[in-house]
């Protein structure tokens, strides 16, 4: 359980560059129906708007995917980010 408080966060904003292995990499991917709760007080957080330049194979990879569909909600309270 998290407290009252909300949180203050550090992002790293340093530019980085995304390699991918072209291996094929087998997955089990938990198909199991969750539930998801927010808690409605703001969180501040500063967010890195720069554009960032992502690399990646073009080798296909190989995975089982859940294609079952699932309700999301969320709440209509505008968030307010820096």
């Amino acid at each position: 359980l998290a407290d009252d408080q909300p949180g203050e966060v550090d992002v790293d904003s340093d530019v980085i560059e995304l390699f991918a292995d072209d291996r094929p990499v087998e997955v089990e991917v938990d198909s199991e129906v969750i539930e998801l709760l927010a808690d409605e007080r703001p969180v501040e957080v500063e967010v890195d708007s720069d554009v960032i330049e992502l690399f990646a194979d073009e080798r296909p990879v190989e995975v089982e995917v859940d294609s079952d569909v699932m309700e999301l909600l969320a709440d209509d309270k505008p968030v307010e980010v820096e």
